[in-house]
């Protein structure tokens, strides 16, 4: 197991961590619509930035990441490549976790931060993902670096030494 400064890694987790929390919601939404803020400031707010910027569909939800992995772990839905989009919008700033109670009341680790970044982990595993990550994590595995260019013309960028 690893550990981090803040206890085990996200990475050490398994579906069934998040079970309690998945198991735990109750559809509020305040994970997309901020219900919570709403009542400090009286302005309606979205929270979920892939939700506003999907037109406030429902499918490109935080809310939804819980039902889909609800759906992976008693269902028996499997991961595929047509979680991509769902998982790879979100931009994992953490407001759907900070606006759950389920999340603030279960293991602190067992969110919708954490949830999507652990199924984009066994998406990776499985060999899905953005074509574009694939391919960086190739180079960096063949040599060395992200950017596509060869290990050997690390230092081409250097001047040349004057004698």
């Amino acid at each position: 197991m690893t550990t981090k400064k803040n206890g085990p890694s996200v990475y050490d987790l398994t579906l069934e961590s998040f079970s309690k929390s998945i198991n735990g919601c109750f559809i509020c939404r305040n994970c997309m619509k901020g219900t919570h803020q709403r009542a400090i400031t009286g302005e309606p707010e979205t929270v979920c930035t892939l939700y506003e910027y999907n037109g406030r569909d429902k499918i490109y939800s935080s809310q939804n990441l819980w039902q889909t992995a609800k759906s992976i772990l008693y269902s028996g839905m499997k991961i595929s490549p047509a979680l991509t989009d769902l998982l790879y919008q979100c931009t994992t700033c953490g407001q759907c976790t900070e606006q759950c109670v389920v999340c603030h009341i279960n293991d602190h680790r067992a969110n919708q931060y954490n949830l999507v970044e652990f199924l984009r982990s066994e998406m990776v595993k499985k060999g899905y993902g953005i074509p574009i990550h694939l391919k960086f994590g190739e180079h960096i595995q063949k040599e060395h670096n992200p950017y596509i260019e060869k290990h050997t013309d690390r230092w081409n960028w250097l001047p040349t030494k004057k004698e």
